[in-house]
């Protein structure tokens, strides 16, 4: 049972990893698009914007992980 039980206690974790993983990127995300509305310096934007792709490349691992492969799009930029 202790194989069982950690692998349902690794998929929980990684559930939860996934879960604040999106919330980062969402939070991220936001923030540039303030940022830019606001007109703030480029130096902020890109700082934001290399935490984005930390977060997005760390998802993308641990899906790939486990066999899923994942684009991100954001809505905003969609016509």
């Amino acid at each position: 049972m202790d194989i069982i039980d950690d692998l349902v206690h690794s998929g929980e974790e990684r559930a939860l990893r996934i879960a604040k993983l999106l919330q980062l990127i969402s939070m991220h995300q936001n923030s540039i698009e303030q940022h830019q509305k606001a007109g703030s310096p480029n130096l902020i934007i890109e700082q934001y914007q290399e935490l984005l792709t930390e977060r997005i490349d760390e998802l993308q691992q641990i899906m790939q992980e486990i066999g899923i492969q994942i684009r991100l799009n954001s809505l905003n930029n969609a016509a």
